[in-house]
């Protein structure tokens, strides 16, 4: 059964890929000169020196950031605002300084392979939507009060639109209400954590992924708490074989359970090999 949650997880993986690439493939990068002067300042503002594509559709319902070595950018076409354009823009590519692509696919390898785990999702979850909250904070730290309002509404209209990608591969963060709701107290009211608090929650977390990672064990030993012996003897499941003192000799789901019956009071009905 876990292996075959594991296959069908992966196999929708690559059915979502294959749709997405399906999706985007023809759409050429953008040559919009508004879109490149903007993607050409903020590179220079955060001193980054790859060459970054930048693709917009209609299809494209939130910003997101595709590419482990190269990255390249998904916008929608509903952006006209060239601080928008410049917030979304060094909001996608602090992901991609921060490694965050790597951390996420890591984190999705994890949820597949410990699937039937909802302490895994949860953390991870929440180490998602903590990687957003640290993009907000470092694109709004040097922003006005009004300027950060303007930023939380581009947030805000984002809210409910899941996007319709790969999250194995594109690491798109879905947002809903309560995700929303958070973002924007990190960086409309931010707080500081203490040094202390910081180390708890740190530890607290760190000891919650292993506790997790080491519930593999409850798996690998499952088989030791039930034996044969334990399963209901069926025609399905069980046989018998004759020894050549004409008793016979009990099997059931492939193991010997008793040997040498000579009264078949009750299991006349399994086959005999």
């Amino acid at each position: 059964m876990w292996i075959i949650g594991i296959v069908s997880l992966i196999f929708k993986s690559l059915v979502q890929t294959i749709k997405f690439m399906k999706t985007y493939k023809e759409i050429p990068q953008s040559k919009n000169p508004t879109l490149l002067k903007i993607l050409k300042c903020v590179k220079s503002d955060m001193n980054f020196r790859l060459d970054v594509r930048i693709i917009e559709s209609e299809y494209v319902k939130v910003p997101f950031l595709c590419g482990f070595f190269h990255p390249t950018i998904y916008l929608n076409t509903c952006f006209h605002n060239e601080n928008e354009i410049y917030s979304v823009i060094y909001h996608e590519l602090t992901h991609f300084v921060k490694h965050d692509n790597w951390l996420k696919f890591f984190l999705y390898c994890i949820n597949i392979f410990f699937w039937w785990n909802p302490m895994i999702r949860n953390i991870s979850e929440n180490i998602y939507d903590a990687c957003e909250y640290r993009c907000d904070q470092i694109v709004t730290k040097n922003m006005s009060s009004i300027q950060k309002i303007d930023y939380a509404s581009i947030i805000n209209r984002m809210t409910g639109r899941n996007a319709s990608t790969p999250i194995g591969v594109t690491l798109v963060t879905k947002l809903n209400s309560d995700c929303v709701y958070h973002r924007l107290n990190t960086f409309l009211y931010p707080c500081k954590i203490k040094p202390a608090i910081r180390v708890i929650i740190t530890s607290a977390t760190g000891l919650m992924i292993v506790l997790s990672l080491l519930s593999i064990l409850l798996i690998s030993q499952a088989n030791d708490f039930f034996t044969p012996a334990d399963a209901s003897i069926t025609s399905a499941n069980s046989y018998l074989i004759q020894n050549e003192t004409g008793s016979y000799d009990l099997y059931c789901m492939g193991e010997l359970i008793d040997t040498n019956l000579t009264d078949l009071t009750g299991l006349c009905g399994l086959p005999i090999k």
